[in-house]
Formats: structure tokens, sequence, C-alpha cells
């Protein structure tokens, strides 16, 4: 409606609404970039300072914020007791993937100097990016805790309908996106299909994350710099953590997500599979080749059904355990030859072997490696995660398709 500008109350229509609220213990300043004027909000604060219209306030600011001395000093002198400061991510490869601005060391900076002029934080922060591991949601909770920021939040990455990365990155929604369930896009509940771990992991992490940070460990940080507020908070956070898993329809969600990514595992047992079987032409695709490395990784051997083509089921249950079956979800037009093909071959298979375990791997044109449906077929054989990631990461390596950490 108004294209790309924003319009601004002037600064004296602000004060006199300061002024008609006189009085109050704290008041929240409802602009996401509070600070993004620097002229601006200088003048209002000092215009708050003048006419003594200085209550404990807050407001969404940017780490680079602390740059200008100036502004902090207004801050600070203005009474400014806590910023919202949208941090995204310690993770560097995810920051640059946001298009940030900033690095770690710039978010460093501005933790120390909010706190050198007794200015608290709340840390806003989002994980799940394809850049993310479960490493980085840890890293995420012990970062926070080891610079005292005052509270937190762990947001999920979640698609929104309309938004940019809705439209490219989920494609409308058709890739990535694993629940249309509206009630979930919240930011606290996992609906889309991160690169590097699973689902239920991301979900489970990000919570543990939380539970990490508003935790008995947080609370005595606070109470032994005599923080009462804070420590209430964080006594808070631990609370609401707990009543969130009581939450019947939270605990379902969870258990869907876990029940994701052990379905093969529950059918077929753990380590019941020794050897699979293939259809030779997938490695011809490079997932198949990935897959067939990853299993490698893992000591498992694996069978190109080429070489057992001419097998009867009986003689081929004693040649493999198990048949890999890809299934094309979603093909470039460039490749449908090559997918017709495939799924050709496929269906034979599956057909002639109609008595043999199977496992489904999804092909998704576009979409890239993605880790879960490699867990998924890694838990057949071990019940490792750690194993199973680690596999999965030295495969990529040694097919080109990332570079180590």
């Amino acid at each position: 409606m108004y294209g790309h500008a924003f319009r601004t109350h002037s600064v004296e229509r602000v004060l006199q609404e300061l002024e008609v609220h006189r009085g109050n213990m704290y008041t929240f300043f409802a602009d996401d970039i509070f600070t993004a004027n620097k002229k601006r909000v200088k003048e209002l604060l000092r215009g708050m300072i003048a006419r003594g219209l200085t209550p404990e306030w807050g407001a969404q600011v940017r780490t680079e914020t602390v740059d200008d001395p100036e502004l902090l000093e207004l801050m600070r002198d203005s009474n400014c007791f806590n910023v919202y400061v949208g941090f995204e991510s310690i993770n560097p490869r995810t920051l640059k993937l946001f298009n940030k601005k900033q690095d770690l060391g710039k978010i460093e900076r501005s933790i120390e100097r909010f706190h050198a002029h007794k200015i608290r934080i709340h840390g806003m922060f989002v994980v799940g990016s394809d850049e993310d591991d479960l490493e980085t949601l840890d890293a995420t909770a012990e970062f926070a805790l080891k610079h005292d920021i005052d509270s937190v939040q762990f947001m999920i990455l979640t698609p929104i309908p309309g938004s940019p990365d809705y439209d490219t990155l989920y494609d409308h929604g058709r890739k990535y996106v694993i629940s249309k369930n509206w009630q979930f896009y919240d930011g606290h509940h996992v609906v889309h299909q991160p690169r590097r771990l699973s689902p239920y992991e991301l979900q489970m992490g990000a919570i543990q994350a939380m539970e990490k940070f508003y935790s008995w460990r947080g609370i005595a940080q606070k109470l032994w710099k005599r923080d009462v507020y804070y420590a209430t908070i964080r006594y808070w956070g631990k609370k609401m953590l707990r009543e969130w898993w009581k939450d019947a329809e939270n605990r379902q969600h969870v258990e869907w997500l876990r029940a994701q990514l052990y379905a093969d595992a529950a059918a077929l047992g753990h380590g019941a599979v020794k050897t699979v079987g293939l259809p030779a032409l997938l490695l011809q695709d490079s997932l198949g080749r990935l897959l067939q490395r990853f299993l490698g990784e893992l000591g498992v051997k694996v069978v190109p059904l080429a070489e057992a083509a001419a097998e009867s089921a009986a003689r081929a249950r004693e040649t493999f355990d198990c048949l890999i079956t890809p299934i094309v979800k979603r093909a470039a037009k460039e490749r449908g030859e090559f997918h017709a093909s495939l799924q050709a071959v496929t269906d034979g298979l599956r057909a002639q072997w109609e008595k043999l375990p199977k496992v489904s791997f999804p092909l998704v044109d576009g979409q890239g490696p993605v880790f879960e449906p490699f867990a998924k077929i890694g838990l057949l054989f071990t019940q490792n995660l750690d194993r199973i990631r680690d596999a999965y990461k030295n495969a990529g390596i040694a097919e080109g398709l990332w570079e180590a950490a």
C-alpha cells in the first residue's frame, strides 16, 4: 500500500504520548528499527531527558547501535533498561546465508558495550537454517550463557507464506515444507526440512538449547550477580518450557517428527540389515553416488542391482537384505528421460522382489542433499545418530559436495 518506504511520528508527537503516560514503570517502543535513524532517535532521547520523561524503556535495535558512543550514552542517560537485538546466529555460514552485515566479533562487541552502559539484552536467534547443525544449536546456548545475555529466544526458521523465502527458497511451499498445520507456524515448531539435520533433531535441539539457557545454571548465574529480576525471568523461562511439554499437541508434533525419522528402522529393526541393493542406474545421479559413499562410510556393502538382476528372489535375499527404491518426487524437465528410466527400472525391481524389505529414497531435483533420508537409511544399521552424521559429512566431502568444517 505504501511501497517500500515507512513513516514515523514526529519526535514531538512521541514526546506528547510519553507525557500522557508519565509515571509508567516501563515503556516499550514498538519500532523494529528504533535506532536506524540515529539523528531522529537522538533528538527523541534528548527530549525525554530534558522533559524528565525517563521511565525504564526498551526497544528493538541492531548490533551496530553500539558503534555510536553518543547514542549509547543517550540511551543510558534516558534510562534504557533493555534492548531486543536480532543477533540471528553465531554460525558464520548462516549469517552469510541470511545476508547479514555482522559477524561473531560484532555480536560480541555489541553485548560488551550494551552491558558496559548498564543496558540489559534480550538476544534473538534463529535456528534451523540450511547451514545449521546440532553443534550450532548447543553452541548458541553456550554462547548466550558465556556472554551473559540476559534473556534469549531461539526461534525455529519458519517458511511464512507470503515471505520472500517462502516464494523462492521454499518454492511456494513445494520444497522443504513438511507440514501445513498453520497453528505450528509460530517459530516454536519445526515445519520445514533442514538440510544438515532431521526435523526431529532440530525440534529437540531447539528445545534443549532453551532448556540449557533457562536452567538452574542460568538462574544461579544471575543470582551470583545479585540480579534478582533476570534470575526470576530465567526461572519463568524454565517453567514455561515445562508447560510447553505438558501440552498434548506439542507432544504429538514431536512424536510425529520422531516417527518420520525412525519409521523404517522401527519396521525392519536396527542392525537387521547388513547389505543393500539399489538400482545401478541410481549411481549415475549425484545423490545416488553420495548414498553409496555414505553407506560405505558406515561399513555397509552396496550391491548395484545390475549384478543381482538375474538372481531369483530367494537367491537375491541371500545377496542383500534390503532393497533401496528411489522415488522421484520432483523432476526437472531436462532430466525427465533419466527419471523415467529410473522409475521404470525401480518398478520392475519392486515387482520382481516384492517380498524383500524395501526402503524408499526420495529424489527431488533442485533441492540438493538433505540429511534426513540418509539418516533414515543409516538407522537400519546403527542407532548412533552421531556416527550417521559423521558418515554423511565425510561422504559429502569425499564427493566434493561441501567442504570440511
